[in-house]
């Protein structure tokens, strides 16, 4: 295997994390499957390698902070978390012993999609907070990212109020990034990003 850089960065999210809709073969495919996704043609391997650090992405599909895609409840993203993998097989966890030096979060637009139904803002925003409470206890020096915004805002005013009681509570190394919606040229199949896409979001 290659050796082990200094540096790690971590990736957690749904849809947009995984690349769906970034993999070569989602130009001549209109339908979801696993063909239609490609990790290292999002935001995450570019920003690795602009840093020359390994990177570990945690994503899932259609998954979300407190309702995943179709308003269900089951592998939600903090569940995911704190797995090496819930699938395969399931409840195996993570022990977290290389800490990572940035965490990258873009989650909650699964939250927002038009399937889900009674989901209060108390609601989501408690479970945002556990979320992030429980991503800095696994590690506590991390610089710690919510990225938000490149398939909509729907959640944003209460993810940016979490982070900024976070700060307000003392932890000055998690930090909000609003990304520029996709829009056009830039939308794949499902008006998810293309590979193109996430070049300009990663340089953000």
């Amino acid at each position: 295997p290659p050796a082990q850089k200094s540096k790690l960065i971590e990736f957690v999210g749904d849809s947009i994390t995984v690349g769906y809709s970034a993999s070569a073969e989602a130009s001549t495919s209109s339908a979801w499957s696993t063909a239609t996704e490609d990790a290292t043609k999002t935001y995450s391997e570019y920003i690795a390698n602009a840093f020359g650090a390994d990177y570990h992405v945690i994503a899932v599909s259609g998954r979300g902070v407190v309702r995943n895609y179709g308003n269900t409840t089951e592998r939600l993203i903090p569940l995911l978390y704190s797995s090496l993998d819930d699938y395969n097989p399931a409840g195996v966890k993570h022990d977290f012993k290389r800490q990572a030096d940035v965490i990258v979060i873009n989650a909650g637009t699964n939250d927002a999609s038009g399937t889900v139904t009674n989901l209060s803002r108390d609601e989501f925003i408690a479970g945002v907070k556990a979320f992030l409470l429980d991503v800095r206890a696994k590690n506590p020096n991390a610089e710690i990212i919510y990225a938000y915004g490149m398939m909509g805002a729907g959640w944003m005013p209460q993810i940016k109020s979490v982070i900024e009681e976070l700060r307000t509570a003392g932890d000055s190394h998690i930090t909000f990034l609003k990304l520029r919606q996709c829009a056009g040229a830039e939308l794949g199949i499902a008006s998810h990003p293309t590979a193109d896409a996430y070049i300009s979001r990663g340089d953000a």
